[in-house]
C-alpha cells in the first residue's frame, strides 16, 4: 500500500530499523497456536461463503506507531511484573517474528501474551489481496490475540482492546510479557494487569498518522488539455509522475498519485476538463 506518513508525536522520528531475526531459528521453535483470529471491516460489510468479513467502501486515514523503534514499559501488579513492548510492523508474519524474539529475548518469563492488528486491502469482487487503486478495492483490519496458556479472554484480548482504544492503533503488535511473582491474580486481576500494561505502554509511545494513497494513469492528453491536467493534480493536492508523449500524436501519458479518498473527484475534474477525451487505467 503507498501510504503518506504525517508525524503527530512531538518526539522526533527514530532510524528505520529492520527486523533481524534468525529465521532457522523461528521455524525450529514454532509460534504458540492458540490464536483468537478474526477479520472486522472499516465501513459497511458483507460476509463471503468462507465467513471472511469485508468492507465496502474506500480507504481512511490510519493510525500506527512510528515506526523503527520497538517501545517497552513495565508495570508490577502483586509482585509479578509485566513488560510490555510494541512495535510498527506491516505484516503479520513480522508480528509473528517479533512475538518469537520477545520470547528468545525473555526466556525466563511465564507468558508471552500477544495481540496484533493489521491493515489489508482487498478486491471487493473476490476478497482476494490488491494492492491500493483498483476501483473495487476496501480495507479490512485484521485482528489477532494469544493467551499464552493465561486462562481465556484474560491475556490477550485485555491487549487487543488496548490497541483499539488508545488510538484505534493499526499494523501494530503488542506482546505482554509476565514474570510470575507467586501470587495469583485471578481472572479480574489478569485483566486489569495485561490490558494496564499494554495501555500504559502505548500511551506513552509516539504514533503516525498514515494517510492511505493511490496511482492511476492518464492517457491521451492533446496539447490543448496539459496546462488544465495539471492544474487538476495540483488543486487536489496531488503529484506527477512517468510523462510521455505519443512520437504519432504528440499525446501525453501522465502517472498521478493522489490521496485514495480525492480520487473520484480528480477523475471526475480530469474527464471534464479534458471534455472526456482522455482514457484514465
Amino acid at each position: 500500500m503507498a501510504v503518506a506518513v504525517m508525524t503527530v508525536s512531538l518526539i522526533s522520528r527514530l532510524s528505520s530499523l529492520s527486523l533481524n531475526f534468525n529465521t532457522r531459528r523461528l521455524v525450529a521453535k514454532g509460534i504458540r497456536q492458540s490464536l483468537s483470529h478474526k477479520t472486522i471491516a472499516l465501513f459497511s460489510t458483507s460476509t463471503s461463503s468462507d465467513g471472511t468479513t469485508s468492507a465496502s467502501g474506500g480507504l481512511h486515514q490510519q493510525v500506527t506507531l512510528t515506526p523503527g523503534a520497538t517501545y517497552e514499559s513495565e508495570l508490577i501488579v502483586k509482585k509479578s511484573t509485566f513488560i510490555a513492548l510494541a512495535r510498527h510492523v506491516s505484516c503479520w508474519t513480522d508480528a509473528q517474528a517479533f512475538i518469537e524474539q520477545t520470547k528468545i529475548d525473555h526466556p525466563k518469563a511465564r507468558h508471552w501474551c500477544s495481540a496484533y492488528r493489521g491493515v489489508v486491502v482487498v478486491d471487493s469482487q473476490d476478497n482476494d489481496s490488491k494492492s491500493v487503486g483498483g476501483s473495487n478495492s476496501s480495507t479490512v483490519i485484521t485482528e489477532r490475540c494469544n493467551d499464552d496458556g493465561e486462562p481465556s479472554s484474560t491475556a490477550g484480548q485485555p491487549i487487543l482492546n488496548a490497541l483499539q482504544t488508545e488510538g484505534d492503533l493499526v499494523n501494530v503488535v503488542c506482546v505482554v510479557v509476565r514474570y510470575f511473582g507467586g501470587i495469583k491474580l485471578g481472572a479480574g486481576g489478569l485483566i486489569r494487569a495485561y490490558g494496564g500494561a499494554a495501555r500504559q505502554l502505548l500511551r506513552e509511545s509516539p504514533q503516525d498518522i498514515v494517510i492511505p494513497t493511490t496511482t492511476f494513469v492518464v492517457k491521451g492528453i492533446s496539447a490543448k488539455y496539459v496546462g488544465s491536467v495539471y492544474d487538476c493534480v495540483s488543486k487536489f493536492g496531488g503529484s506527477t509522475a512517468d510523462e510521455t508523449y505519443d512520437d504519432d500524436t504528440g499525446d501525453l501519458t501522465v502517472s498521478i498519485t493522489c490521496e485514495w479518498s480525492c480520487k473520484e473527484q480528480i477523475q471526475d475534474s480530469l474527464n471534464d476538463a479534458t471534455r472526456g477525451s482522455v482514457e484514465i487505467l
